[in-house]
Parts: C-alpha cells; structure tokens; sequence
C-alpha cells in the first residue's frame, strides 16, 4: 500500500512519516500508468529534494507543483491525465484508510495549483476528484479568486444533494466564511 510509515531517530512516528517516498513512487506509478510518455524517475527526483524536512501538507504541495511541471502544459489535458490515473474511486469499506489516503491529496491540489484560472473548468473537476479525497484546501484558492463563481458551484451541488430548489436558500446556506464553506465544499462530493 502507498504510504508506509518510518520510524523516527527516536523510535515514534511523526503524521508526515505516512507521506514517503514510497507514497510519491506510487503517486508516480498511477500517472505513468494513465500517460506513458510520463518521467517517473525525474518526477520522484523532483518531488524529493528536500523531502524529508517538509511537513505534511508541505509535501503534499511539493508534489503537486511537480506534477504540475511534469505534465503537459495544456491544463485540460493535464487533467484528464490526472483523472485517468486516480481511476474509479475505491469502494468504501467502512474503514478509514488513515494517512494512506493522502496518497489522493496532490491530485486536487494539482488543480488549485494548475487550474485556478480556469475555474470552469477546475471546480467541476473538484467535485468529481473529491470521490477520492476531501477538497477541503484545494478549494480555498477558488473562494479567495472566484469567491461568488465558487459559492454559487457549491450552492448548486448542495441543492443537487439534498433536493432544494430555493436560490434565496441556497444564498443564505453559502453566505458563510471562506473555512466554513471550505469545509462544507470539501465534504460534500465525498458522501455519494
């Protein structure tokens, strides 16, 4: 499984430890796999410099700026490249997949890295990605550069979700704060 923890000098376990360089030689199998012109050697290359000292979501980061210079520059492409390689979401057990689930975090955030001048485009995106993991960070950058394009997104799929039809109830339900509808975007596409 992507994402084997490793013991620290000390003997414990840090939350970033579940976020190896196994996780991105995985991460680069599942993109190597969905487009073979990809360089997975200079990707995992890439993505470890520095590697150890970053936190969590640092690396995270770090490996979605590497995809981000390692796939094609035409972003609907890229893309499409990353959603061939996540493939169909797992079916959920009932069982959480702790830190291993992680392995999915660089893929939405690739798309508020790559995407977040084509918000047409990358919100959609957002939604159907979420069926891996949460969007919870991915999405913020929309909401701070496309705050009313992104709430009235998350407002039409809430109201899909739960059957509401009323504008004026979809405006009072996403009148919250960035966080707040951070929180409700992320999780909303993830119950199916």
């Amino acid at each position: 499984m992507i994402g084997m923890q490793t013991a620290t000098d000390s003997g414990t376990y840090a939350l970033k430890d579940g976020f190896s360089q196994h996780t991105v030689e995985g991460i680069a199998g599942l993109v190597k796999g969905a487009y073979k012109a990809f360089d997975s050697h200079g990707f995992v290359a890439l993505c470890l410099a520095d590697f150890e000292s970053l936190s969590l979501m640092a690396r995270v980061r770090r490996v979605a700026q590497c995809l981000h210079r390692s796939l094609p520059g035409d972003y609907p492409a890229a893309l499409a490249i990353v959603e061939a390689a996540l493939g169909e979401p797992p079916q959920r057990s009932g069982f959480g997949e702790g830190i291993a689930a992680f392995r999915f975090a660089p893929f939405l955030e690739f798309v508020a890295i790559a995407g977040l001048n084509e918000p047409q485009v990358s919100l959609p995106a957002l939604e159907r990605l979420t069926r891996h993991f949460s969007a919870e960070f991915a999405i913020r950058p929309f909401l701070e550069h496309h705050r009313e394009l992104t709430l009235d997104h998350v407002a039409r799929l809430a109201m899909r979700r739960s059957g509401s039809r009323s504008p004026a109830s979809r405006r009072a339900a996403w009148s919250a704060t960035p966080c707040a509808a951070s929180s409700r975007a992320a999780t909303l596409g993830r119950w199916r």
